[in-house]
């Protein structure tokens, strides 16, 4: 708290005559962030916590309205832009500084001198919290340290000495305020946000002395300052950066760890419990359960009261606040006012009380008398003025197409005799409907992401033409990437290069799917369609025809001859591919003199530097001296420069920009597929400069998304092209050398045993994914290249690479996915085979190697590959999880696609689940082969040329490495910190203990998990917990029997 005191004094400058507003804006541990608080208000000044979930501009607003000085702001990116755009929304400077780590925060806290003690009056403001919107925008709050006093001792027991201590701060503590004391005992409130008054409440029941707050100079209080408020201790998940996001497992998993004995907690995550007979046994042994922000749903509330659970209702004035399940509340008034706007809408009553999410029910000015209605149409023009509603609205109230229901003919609003909506009337008689589409949401894609789903459109879909087809994606596509009227989508553009997102497609899909399905003479035959046919088919002319082939309605005896399948076609388009860009390679014509001895100054070209292995790879060829120069050329982005993406890109992977010369760095932006052949770049005569310096090209960028088809891969065989353009007219007396970073993924389907470092001219040993079959294409383009022209390109196949130096593993990748999905399916997959990873760093390193190198191809793989199932024990013993067979670890998988959003939001293997299926319909492999049906590459010549490749700079794999990457995945949030008492993971383990049947399972009662699992697989039959305090928990699973060598 000093610390935070003494920081934020010094960031003001003087500390201030009257208390200066310090706004909060930050996603933080809850220790920080009471930290935070307390320390703004230790330096004499006024807290402001704003909720994150605020727009920009209502967090401007309530900047403005609290006369707000500056910011402490968290160091993540989304607070940080969005503080930007709050800022820029104001009339006045507002300056704001990064929040200190947890770390700084308790490291400094002992040498930290405090600044001096401020004695405030009680009744100036020490807090300020805001409403969720009573108006457009949520409105300040003022709390003074007199209220943060009586928040604190409401649920005291009543006692002379408190009553004593009343008098003096002139406190007036009412009767009744509570029979129970609850000094000393545990509460947990795991996720309560401090920006939230259940929050700030919690923390005025924990605070044993409130001092530091006072305002009036110190009186003698004989013992009662011990008694000051309850002495609650709170239970929090343990600070990390990003903090822990609680979800119900993993706050009940705390709830036992802690044995907190009171509960604080919002109406979602009783919801959730109330689904488990175990949890609610537990749940009603605590002392008590305190829920707010929004009722419990009827039926849970009706189930846990069969179980014998006890309810106490409390009673409170109702308001118009719509409470959703997750404790976030919806101002309807706002929304509702915007919307009514719309000249064809009467009225709108935003609904949602006890859901995850707000939804709308509109009454058009005017309705068909017989129910005939252009729904979708009429969706479609009052669109923008709920876009307009969306832009004040926090990101939780914000309305999306698929939460619109209009009002029937049959059951018009009721109004009130002074023209209101009867509110709760209205919503009860459209309860079926509200009810069918939250049912029929749940097991959609997530709604947050989605422009919108089908709208129930009675618009007659015609399949019969490629036409109507195209009619169909082309409106759908437009509706998906939020185009507006005169923004042109010609029907060859590739969506997944306009933004098209996984969510996206998934949206694309269901709607056309609705679409198809909608008529019976279609309904079957949508199910022809490729089951990922928005990324095979992302242009509105290739879908168009992919839907005509599959569902156009036939005559019948009409034949539609012999259709091609899926996989011909796109070996079809392989092939095309190669022709189309090996066709009329130029001539190298050398400007400089032949005779001349070539120089040793080496200069590269180098693509994909911000990726993975382009980051470690600059850092290899800068760090040589022989290399005079690096160009570096990446695609523009919008706000930030290469040079500062490049900063960051080797801040993620633990590289130190401090020991890299940069004047030997050239960043450039640009296009390889750039159609004038001269890479997109601005600055004026550089391209003619690259063709008078580069020695040596390294092509690394690809897109790695095994989603797409090879359509929208594409741009990036082109921008291969261009660079054999380049290299051949190099002015050079010889082209560049030019190494491409291939994938092992060519040659998924080879027939062999050992694949050779040689060419493969078959389409089919690609086929599968576009990421390997336009790795294919560009190998073959290059091949042809070579031989018909000067050049001598490399081609390296590359294999998986895993984490580097600091465990930098990217949380995209099917390795990572399969990890992450531990924690939710809390089991790892076991399967037969080898894996041949190596770090990503050592690929950089040997591809650094190579530069003089001119064998054509190349296999860059570990050549002490280990067992999947020995990197599988040493993931499942540090995520404490056990491991099952392939085919058990997909089935719970696949069955995580009818979840909710937030869990199907947090599993990235469900992105990649037709990889992990694809890999299940492989043939068996044996323990010899590589594992997930990976070919066994020869590795002659790549042993010969990279000295990276050997000993001691490439290492076996071992549980070094593991523990790096699960620190680098648990650092950014991508996993979440194991705890070994959780119930799954107990009863996962006891239930494995009693299918080998013990006929008296012993335990050993010691300190570590991991020795007890490495015992128990030693057949030493032992379990270790830590102290003894489990046993009453493990005898309902199990009779527990103490061996000999138990010590209690």
């Amino acid at each position: 708290m000093d610390y935070v005191a003494r920081t934020v004094s010094d960031f003001a400058g003087t500390l201030p005559s009257k208390p200066t507003v310090v706004a909060i804006l930050a996603v933080v541990d809850q220790l920080s962030y009471f930290s935070l608080i307390a320390g703004i208000i230790r330096a004499g000044s006024c807290a402001f916590p704003i909720s994150p979930r605020n727009s920009d501009a209502a967090v401007a607003d309530l900047l403005r309205k609290s006369g707000a000085a500056f910011m402490l702001v968290s160091r993540d990116k989304p607070m940080q832009k969005l503080a930007q755009a709050a800022r820029q929304l104001l009339d006045r400077d507002m300056p704001f500084m990064d929040i200190p780590s947890f770390e700084e925060i308790y490291e400094q806290a002992d040498i930290t001198e405090a600044p001096p003690s401020l004695h405030r009056k009680s009744d100036e403001t020490a807090l300020i919290l805001h409403s969720s919107g009573s108006t457009s925008f949520p409105k300040p709050i003022y709390l003074s340290h007199r209220n943060l006093i009586q928040w604190g001792l409401q649920p005291c027991k009543q006692s002379p000495s408190l009553l004593n201590w009343a008098v003096l701060s002139n406190v007036h503590v009412l009767k009744g305020y509570g029979e129970v004391d609850l000094s000393g005992r545990i509460l947990s409130n795991h996720a309560l946000p401090f920006f939230h008054a259940m929050g700030v409440v919690s923390l005025c029941w924990a605070v044993r002395s409130m001092l530091p707050f006072l305002s009036e100079p110190r009186r003698s209080l004989g013992n009662s300052h011990m008694q000051m408020t309850t002495g609650v201790t709170l239970s929090n998940f343990a600070p990390k950066s990003p903090p822990h996001v609680p979800t119900p497992e993993s706050m009940f998993e705390s709830i036992v760890a802690t044995k907190s004995q009171l509960l604080f907690c919002v109406p979602t995550f009783l919801e959730e419990w109330a689904q488990s007979e175990e949890k609610v046994v537990f749940l009603k042994g605590l002392d008590a359960i305190m829920f707010g922000g929004a009722p419990i749903h009827k039926q849970t509330g009706d189930a846990l009261h069969e179980q014998g659970v006890k309810l106490y209702p409390f009673y409170g004035a109702a308001d118009d606040q719509i409470m959703h399940s997750t404790g976030e509340k919806t101002n309807p008034g706002p929304i509702e006012t915007i919307i009514r706007r719309h000249p064809k809408v009467n009225c709108a009553i935003v609904f949602g009380r006890g859901r995850f999410q707000a939804g709308i029910l509109v009454e058009p000015s005017s309705l068909g008398g017989d129910g005939n209605f252009a729904r979708e149409a009429f969706i479609d023009e009052i669109w923008p003025q709920v876009e307009e509603a969306n832009r004040i609205a926090p990101s939780h109230s914000r309305i999306f197409k698929e939460m619109i229901i209009l009002s029937s003919p049959g059951k018009p609003f009721q109004y009130t005799a002074k023209g209101s909506p009867r509110r709760q009337v209205v919503i009860d008689m459209y309860g079926k409907e509200i009810n069918d589409l939250y049912d029929g949401t749940s097991s959609q894609c997530p709604m947050a992401e989605a422009p919108g789903a089908s709208t129930g459109s009675t618009e007659e879909v015609d399949l019969s033409s490629v036409e109507g087809c195209t009619k169909l994606v082309r409106k759908v596509f437009r509706k998906s990437l939020r185009l507006e009227e005169g923004e042109e989508l010609k029907d060859d553009d590739d969506i997944l290069q306009l933004g098209c997102d996984s969510l996206q497609a998934i949206w694309i899909r269901n709607e056309i799917l609705s679409s198809i399905s909608r008529y019976s003479e279609t309904a079957s035959k949508s199910k022809a369609l490729a089951c990922n046919f928005v990324y095979s088919y992302p242009t509105v002319a290739s879908l168009a025809l992919h839907i005509h082939e599959k569902c156009a309605p036939r005559v019948d005896g009409e034949s539609s001859g012999q259709e091609e399948t899926e996989d011909e076609k796109t070996l079809k388009k392989m092939r095309d591919l190669v022709e189309k860009y090996s066709r009329d390679f130029p001539v190298h014509e050398p400007q400089q003199t032949p005779g001349l001895p070539p120089s040793t100054r080496e200069v590269v070209l180098l693509t994909g530097s911000t990726g993975g292995l382009g980051s470690y790879l600059l850092e290899s060829l800068v760090l040589k001296p022989d290399i005079a120069k690096v160009y570096v050329l990446n695609r523009p982005h919008a706000t930030v420069s290469s040079a500062a993406r490049q900063l960051d890109s080797f801040k993620e992977r633990g590289i130190d920009p401090n020991f890299l010369d940069f004047s030997k760095i050239k960043f450039l932006e640009g296009d390889l597929a750039a159609p004038e052949n001269d890479f997109g770049l601005e600055e004026e005569g550089m391209f003619e400069e690259l063709r008078k310096e580069v020695t040596c090209i390294m092509h690394t960028a690809w897109r790695v998304d095994f989603n797409v088809g090879i359509s929208s891969m594409e741009p990036l065989i082109a921008g291969t092209r261009n660079l054999i353009d380049f290299a051949l007219s190099s002015q050079l007396p010889r082209p560049p050398r030019f190494i491409f970073a291939s994938s092992i993924g060519v040659l998924r389907n080879y027939p062999g045993t050992v694949a050779p470092e040689a060419s493969f001219p078959d389409p089919s040993i690609a086929l599968g994914s576009g990421y390997p079959e336009s790795k294919w294409v560009a190998e073959q383009v290059l091949t042809r290249a070579r031989e018909s022209t000067t050049l001598e390109p490399v081609i390296v196949r590359i294999g998986q690479l895993s984490g580097g130096r600091n465990g930098y593993w990217g949380t995209s990748e099917w390795v990572p996915s399969i990890v992450r999905s531990a924690e939710l399916l809390h089991c790892l997959p076991r399967s037969p085979g080898l894996i041949s990873w190596f770090p990503v760093h050592t690929a950089a390193s040997a591809l650094t190697d190579i530069r003089a190198c001119s064998d054509p191809f190349l296999h860059f793989v570990h050549p002490a590959p280990i067992p999947w199932n020995d990197m599988v024990e040493l993931l499942s013993e540090a995520l404490l999880v056990p491991q099952v067979c392939y085919s058990d670890w997909l089935g719970k998988l696949e069955a995580c696609q009818s979840l909710s959003q937030s869990e199907i939001e947090s599993n990235p293997a469900l992105k990649l689940l037709e990889f992990y299926q694809s890999v299940s319909k492989l043939p068996p492999v044996s323990d010899n082969a590589e594992a997930f049906g990976f070919p066994h590459l020869s590795t002659t010549l790549a042993a010969q040329r990279a000295r990276s490749l050997h000993p001691p700079v490439l290492q076996p794999l071992d549980r070094k490495d593991v523990a790096a990457w699960l620190s680098y995945w648990k650092s950014v949030g991508f996993l979440q910190a194991p705890s070994f008492d959780s119930a799954q993971y107990t009863n996962t383990l006891l239930t494995s203990w009693r299918s080998i049947q013990f006929e008296s399972p012993p335990f050993v009662v010691c300190s570590n998990v991991r020795d007890s699992v490495a015992n128990f697989r030693a057949g030493k039959n032992e379990f270790r917990v830590e102290g003894t305090d489990y046993f009453d928990y493990f005898e309902s699973f199990i009779v527990v029997t103490p061996c000999a060598r138990a010590t209690s």
